[in-house]
Parts: C-alpha cells; structure tokens; sequence
C-alpha cells in the first residue's frame, strides 16, 4: 500500500508532463504492463544504486555520475529497443495479415470477424493488437478511434497508410476485401523497397569509409 501511494503521488504530481506520457507511450509500444511511476521508480532506483555501489567502489566521482546516468537511461533504452523490434514484427505480418482479412470479407465475413480471425489465429503482435480493437469497440469506443490509436501506440507508417485507405475507400465505395488484397501488395512492394534502400546504404558505407581515408 505505501509503494501504490508513492506511485498515486508520482502520479499526481508528473502525470501531465510530457516525460510521463513519453514513458507511458514506450511502455504500450513495448506491450509492457508497467505504469510510468514504476518505470520512473526503477530507473532513479537503478542510478543510485549504481553510483553507490561504484561510489563504494572507488572508481571516482566522475565514473560513479557517468554509471548512475547509465542506469537512469537504461530503463528508456530498454523500451524503445523492444518497442522497436515489435513494430518491424508488425509490419513484417502486416502484408499478410491483409490478405488473410481480404480473404474473410470476400466469403462474407464482416470487418469485425475479419479481424477475429486475427486475433484468434494470429501470431503476436498482430493478434494482440487485433485483439485489443476487439475488446475496445466491445467495451463501446468507436472502431475508427480504436484503430487510430493501435496506429499510433504501434508506430507503423504502413499501418497509417492501411487506414487512411480504408478511410478513403468508405468515402468511394467499393470492395474492403478486393482493397485489402490491393494494398497487401502495396504494402510489400513498400517494405521490398525499404529493404533494398537499406542494403544499398549499408553496402556503400564501407565505400564511403574508404574513399575518406583514401583522401
């Protein structure tokens, strides 16, 4: 009870700065349950731990700051790297989770069952994402709400992209299943093209190292 009220006072005193919400955001993208308070606790824990012990030690002040500022960062980098790598997941699944939804609309699934399927039979984090919507929009937030905000709690371009299709295509009219399987296509051709742009940047990285040195 004394720890929950030091996190209530945390957040009552920081919850509408933008480091809180910059945490809270790295904590849905990384899928990790902890509050911003605990995040916060563990990283200014981390540090004096830290500076004590290599205090202790005898490594000098500077070394004992500098292990300290480490470990402060340490939490935050944690996030963002596994938030990182589960956006490229998603995106890695997006194309074909496209295609498994075109196939559920073409046999007269609606758009909810379609994303079930998703949910149901996926693999994360498309499934836990998919699934979220679903208990959203059950829970009455409204589907484009809930939708707008997996893009943004995901951070995927592709998925922005995905959704304003969508929107545009309720506006024409037309086939959300024949749309999904056109921009399942989009989507790969995008990603092949991101990856091939990668590898030729990193291909002339060593060519640029040495061209400098050889000048």
């Amino acid at each position: 009870p004394d720890v929950e009220n030091v996190y209530g006072l945390a957040e009552k005193l920081l919850g509408n700065t933008s480091i809180w919400a910059r945490l809270a955001r790295l904590a849905e993208r990384a899928n990790v349950t902890s509050r911003p308070s605990e995040i916060l606790a563990w990283s200014v824990g981390g540090a004096l731990a830290t500076s004590l012990v290599l205090a202790i030690l005898g490594v000098g002040a500077p070394l004992a700051l500098l292990g300290g500022l480490l470990a402060l960062l340490t939490p935050t980098m944690v996030l963002q790297v596994k938030g990182a790598r589960r956006m490229r997941a998603f995106d890695d699944q997006l194309a074909d989770v496209l295609m498994t939804m075109a196939g559920a609309l073409k046999v007269g699934q609606s758009f909810n069952s379609s994303m079930k399927v998703i949910a149901d039979d996926g693999e994360a984090p498309a499934s836990e994402e998919f699934g979220r919507v679903l208990a959203e929009t059950r829970l009455g937030r409204p589907m484009d709400e809930s939708l707008l905000a997996m893009a943004d709690r995901i951070g995927s371009e592709d998925l922005r992209f995905v959704l304003m299709s969508v929107t545009i295509q309720r506006q024409v009219g037309g086939s959300l299943g024949e749309l999904f399987q056109t921009i399942s296509d989009t989507v790969r051709q995008r990603q092949h093209f991101r990856r091939k742009v990668r590898a030729l940047t990193a291909e002339g990285r060593p060519t640029n190292s040495l061209a400098s040195c050889s000048s």
